[in-house]
């Protein structure tokens, strides 16, 4: 059988970046990991709301604006991230959305495709992005946050069950 590596657990001197951070469970684990010593990109749509979680998490952390719906900020925000921290160890894949929307309202495809965005495809090209610091990094992490939504879906609200 083999053995777990030896390695530590800790994320003390670390770099964090937490998408959908300025609220909900994206702020408790920026905050968490401030409180273990890490380094934090505070990451959200609203850059003064992302601010105030930051200064919440102390001098290691810095907010970032980012909408991850969108592919060219992404791309942009992890490599000012990584620039402005000296590389990325983590990445928690946070962010989601609800919309609650019946299926024949005229808005449902716009919601439908946003959802999908920001809770499927910012997944990947997030890791995408971040790959090239997770792999320069001697601890690298990637948490991709999921719901357990879909097991008893909520009416009216289909695009966050389905993403």
């Amino acid at each position: 059988m083999n053995e777990l590596p030896d390695r530590s657990r800790s994320i003390a001197g670390r770099v964090a970046i937490v998408t959908g951070a300025a609220s909900g469970m994206g702020r408790a684990t920026a905050r968490l990991f401030a409180s273990e010593g890490a380094r934090v990109a505070v990451t959200d749509l609203d850059a003064a709301t992302c601010a105030a979680v930051a200064s919440e998490c102390g001098s290691g952390a810095k907010a970032y604006a980012l909408d991850v719906a969108d592919k060219d900020a992404i791309t942009r925000v992890v490599a000012q991230i990584a620039e402005d921290f000296g590389g990325v160890d983590i990445l928690v894949n946070n962010a989601g959305i609800s919309s609650f929307c019946a299926l024949d309202n005229d808005g449902y495809e716009e919601i439908w495709h946003r959802a999908l965005a920001v809770m499927l495809t910012a997944h990947q090209r997030m890791v995408r992005a971040a790959l090239p610091y997770l792999r320069a990094s001697d601890a690298p992490r990637i948490v991709n946050v999921a719901s357990t939504e879909g097991l008893g879906a909520t009416p009216g609200d289909t695009p966050y069950v389905a993403a």
